[in-house]
């Protein structure tokens, strides 16, 4: 029996709402209350800031699923935004001259570098577009990625079945040298992509299938 025009047209939304991230199709309620989250983790300069560009991180960061962001609160993590430099901060002086991993032979220190993930989020305003001082896709996604994978993940980019997914797709986005080299990396450029917008997440499921697989899964 052929389904109806009305089945059909049901059947293939379905399919497309399956098939994206939860951020892509959220309503209006998810994002406020992964706003609500953010709003006790992120932590806003004092004095002058481009708050038009601070808030559009924020809005940003809301696309991640909110399973991730409460456990980020949970375990007390704080995303630090900032009008300066990283090393201009008092926690990352110790920082000042020293070559980042990955940077080597590129002239660049910590003093260049916009932003930090791992056991904190350090982002400087107005640098999330790819080229600005780095190569990620999304500067906050990209290290927020690294506070999940290292805090509610239980680094999970080390582990054996993401190291055997990274041997084989892990050259896939680009910046080989790089994004190549360092399984943390790749995961927290694929977690990038995968909820920056529908536009990347397409790209991370054409380019990287198995990738996809393992952060839609996750996310379950």
């Amino acid at each position: 029996m052929r389904p109806s025009k009305k089945l059909l047209i049901a059947i293939i939304s379905i399919f497309l709402i399956s098939s994206v991230p939860v951020s892509a199709h959220a309503d209006s309620t998810t994002i406020q209350q992964n706003k609500d989250t953010l709003s006790q983790i992120v932590v806003f300069p004092t004095g002058n800031y481009d708050k038009n560009e601070a808030n559009a991180m924020v809005n940003r960061l809301a696309n991640i699923d909110g399973k991730y962001l409460n456990a980020l609160k949970q375990n007390n993590l704080k995303i630090k935004l900032l009008s300066g430099k990283l090393t201009d901060e008092k926690e990352y002086a110790y920082l000042k001259g020293v070559v980042p991993k990955g940077w080597e032979g590129t002239g660049k220190t910590w003093d260049d570098v916009p932003g930090l993930g791992g056991s904190t989020v350090a982002l400087r305003i107005g640098f999330s577009n790819k080229g600005k001082g780095h190569d990620a896709i999304n500067l906050e996604l990209h290290e927020t990625a690294h506070a999940i994978d290292h805090i509610v993940l239980n680094d999970i980019s080390k582990s054996a079945q993401f190291k055997q997914i990274f041997a084989k797709e892990g050259r896939s986005l680009g910046n080989v040298n790089y994004l190549g080299v360092y399984p943390e990396e790749f995961f927290a450029e694929s977690f990038a992509y995968y909820y920056l917008n529908q536009d990347t997440n397409s790209k991370l499921k054409s380019a990287c299938p198995q990738t996809y697989s393992f952060l839609q899964n996750l996310a379950k």
